[in-house]
């Protein structure tokens, strides 16, 4: 079984022989995996095209190995599946240099960025009944949810604003400006009036109520983990709304830009939608779907420690057994979370030191090739101690994922825990140390564990 979203299978009711959890690769990596492999296919590609490429399938190299196929091999536009291209030389021999080796034929820039992210059949031909910039404009909305006319580097409103504005001005140009900002505010907002919809995001949408309920079988093959919710978009087959209020757009930002700069370095600003800059918006956007977000909310802990929220002595009643996980947010999250963590964070270390001792002992420090044995009589042996009294290799039986513990504590929990951790040692080995003159003073008669 593979799944993108852990949360979405009930492991616990599951009796699994081995979870593996992948992770995508660095995008340097990935970026010269993928160089490699067109390389190796006689494709010559640009860097560039490879990274906005990987960035747009989200990391998913599979998907970009997929999608660069297409483009290198069947996009090539033979028989054979991207392998006639190999042109043989003749008279035969001629293909060989000095050293006998065969020359191949290399194509270069087969691959571009951008491809396949608009249709440039239609926005590489200028047509009277539909601008270059319109067919821009809707065509990123309808592919990838982007208003183009609000999204370009550096060239939205207030970009606009700051390069207007003077200090040595006179009221009467600020008063000029003023008016020409509030007729672009103006038309954005009758192009939104106008648009019925259309530039909407998703939880804005409007639905269709005249559809009937699903039928049971079809809510069945919908997943468990998510609630489905029975609801569809209204689909409207009449664009004249689409195009009134891109129309709108495109004339607001074109008001701006016929207005005067007073620096001729500024006239950049505002420049008309063309599909380089299109392109670029489309790219920054992907760019910014793969930042990740630092917040976090009540379902990462409940995927944390929802294992450990589990009676591990099946009881079979007809109550639910009350677990602290289930209180209050402030409760788990200053209380029950930290203890949580900094037992795993101790096993963790625990875990690397034994393998450090074992490798040292074994292969005299260098990687291990054979897997360190678990077991509490290993683990008593290698560490000199009593089996009784040595730590196991985890304290929680339960099936945790450290690293989804240990996120709910934020960037640099662990390093600030172990610290913490330090410093105390050091304070209490100070305070014992026999002939010390620091430390807690005691008077002669008074027991010092006494109250």
């Amino acid at each position: 079984m593979t799944c993108n979203d852990e949360s979405l299978v009930p492991i616990q009711s599951l009796n699994l022989h081995g979870i593996f959890r992948f992770s995508s690769p660095a995008e340097e990596l990935a970026v010269d995996l993928l160089l490699l492999i067109a390389a190796n296919e006689g494709h010559a590609l640009p860097r560039q095209a490879i990274e906005a490429l990987y960035n747009s399938r989200q990391h998913d190299l599979r998907a970009s190995i997929s999608e660069l196929n297409y483009w290198c091999q069947i996009g090539v536009g033979d028989p054979r599946g991207g392998f006639d291209w190999f042109y043989p030389r003749w008279p035969k021999g001629s293909d060989v240099d000095e050293e006998g080796n065969t020359i191949r034929v290399v194509s270069e820039g087969t691959y571009q960025t951008g491809m396949g992210w608009l249709g440039r059949d239609t926005v590489t031909t200028e047509s009277p009944s539909h601008p270059i910039e319109e067919e821009l404009q809707q065509q990123g909305w309808q592919n990838w949810s982007l208003d183009l006319s609000s999204s370009q580097e550096s060239d939205d409103f207030s970009s606009w604003a700051n390069a207007s504005t003077c200090r040595d001005s006179s009221s009467h140009d600020r008063l000029a400006l003023f008016k020409t900002a509030d007729d672009y505010a103006s038309r954005m907002s009758d192009a939104d009036l106008c648009s019925y919809g259309y530039y909407a995001q998703l939880d804005g949408i409007s639905l269709d109520t005249s559809l009937p309920a699903l039928p049971g079988k079809v809510r069945e093959d919908y997943t468990i983990g998510q609630q489905l919710v029975e609801v569809s978009p209204l689909v409207n087959y009449d664009s004249t709304s689409a195009d009134v209020a891109t129309t709108l757009k495109l004339s607001a930002r074109s008001q701006l830009q016929q207005c005067r700069f007073r620096n001729p370095n500024e006239q950049t600003i505002l420049k008309p939608l063309d599909e380089p800059r299109a392109l670029r918006a489309i790219e920054r956007s992907f760019k910014a779907k793969l930042e990740l977000d630092p917040t976090i909310k009540r379902i990462d802990y409940s995927i944390a420690f929802d294992p450990l929220a589990v009676s591990e002595k099946a009881v079979v009643g007809n109550n639910l057994d009350p677990s602290v996980f289930d209180r209050t947010m402030k409760v788990v999250t200053l209380d029950v979370a930290p203890y949580v963590r900094s037992i795993v964070s101790y096993d963790q270390r625990l875990q690397k030191e034994r393998l450090l001792r074992s490798n040292l002992i074994s292969e005299g420090g260098k990687p291990g090739r054979k897997r360190m044995r678990n077991t509490r009589a290993a683990l008593s042996a290698l560490e000199g101690g009593s089996r009784a009294s040595t730590r196991g290799e985890r304290y929680f039986t339960a099936d945790i994922n450290p690293h989804l513990i240990m996120r709910t504590g934020g960037v640099g929990w662990d390093t600030l825990a172990s610290q913490v951790v330090a410093e105390q040692s050091t304070i209490t080995s100070s305070c014992a140390s026999p002939g010390s003159g620091e430390g807690v003073d005691v008077d002669e008669g008074v027991d010092a564990n006494s109250d």
